[in-house]
């Protein structure tokens, strides 16, 4: 454990040395992976629990790490120092940070999964499945996952606080599913959120509308800048029966994570942690 104090003295001791700070266990995963202990430069990689004095902020460990990163700006030191997050929804907010933030290319760490090899090494080697057709089990997460992404960012936007981990606890996502299509019943889920929220229901048929003009205005998006991992991950498990939690590690297992310095803000804290 560190303290924040701590931090500064040990930049102030030794000015060479620089940190990049990160959420939690599966990005410590993710970046030793990416970047070798034995390749980083004087540089450290640490999760934001670690810092025992950072207060809790809105916005979770994401929300620590801003701060993080603003606290380190303040004291003249945010050269030496990189914070590396989830974009969440700040790709379609136009969001933006200062250059010691960096976000994730996509939406998540688990967008760098959304891509073909990711998903045939998944299939072919994981669940030793061949003749799976990606594309199209790719065009089936999106039609699932897509509603859900707009509907978390509105209620960003609009600060309505819609209870998504409530309303998906045990499965629930599970409800609004229908496998035949596969697409999601909209104004069941979005019904049972403002229910769950305590608004009234008849914010249904705007909120609804509201997605409509999103799906148009988006239409050419990056859709990984949309859809959230937990979405599709669950999805994913569920039109091939496997529990979500596997789903995730069997593909972060098949991730190339060599190639993933083609995408520009892997590659910028590469350089950050191997030239430091």
């Amino acid at each position: 454990m560190y303290t924040f104090q701590e931090i500064v003295t040990q930049k102030s001791l030794d000015n060479d040395v620089s940190f990049m700070f990160v959420e939690g266990d599966r990005d410590l995963s993710f970046w030793r992976k990416v970047i070798p202990i034995t390749e980083r430069n004087n540089t450290q990689i640490i999760q934001i629990r670690s810092l025992s004095d950072l207060d809790a902020v809105e916005g979770g460990e994401k929300g620590r790490l801003i701060l993080l990163s603003n606290l380190f700006q303040e004291h003249g030191l945010s050269e030496r120092i990189r914070v590396f997050v989830d974009a969440d929804n700040d790709y379609i907010s136009s969001k933006e940070y200062t250059e010691s933030v960096l976000l994730t290319d996509f939406r998540d760490l688990e967008a760098y999964c959304f891509q073909d090899a990711c998903l045939n090494e998944f299939f072919e080697t994981g669940l030793a499945k061949s003749n799976i057709d990606v594309q199209k089990i790719k065009e089936n997460l999106v039609s699932l996952s897509l509603p859900i992404g707009f509907l978390r960012y509105v209620s960003e936007h609009e600060d309505l606080k819609l209870p998504f981990q409530k309303s998906f606890d045990k499965n629930g996502r599970r409800k609004f599913m229908d496998r035949k299509q596969p697409i999601i019943d909209r104004s069941k889920l979005v019904t049972t959120l403002l229910q769950n929220a305590k608004v009234s229901v008849k914010e249904c048929d705007r909120i609804l509308g509201t997605l409509d003009d999103l799906t148009k205005t988006f239409e050419t998006f990056e859709v990984r800048k949309i859809i959230q991992g937990k979405d599709w991950l669950f999805f994913l498990g569920e039109l091939f029966d496997i529990p979500s939690d596997q789903v995730e590690s069997q593909l972060f297992l098949a991730l190339d994570y060599d190639s993933l310095t083609d995408f520009t803000n892997v590659r910028a804290a590469c350089d950050f942690v191997c030239a430091a």
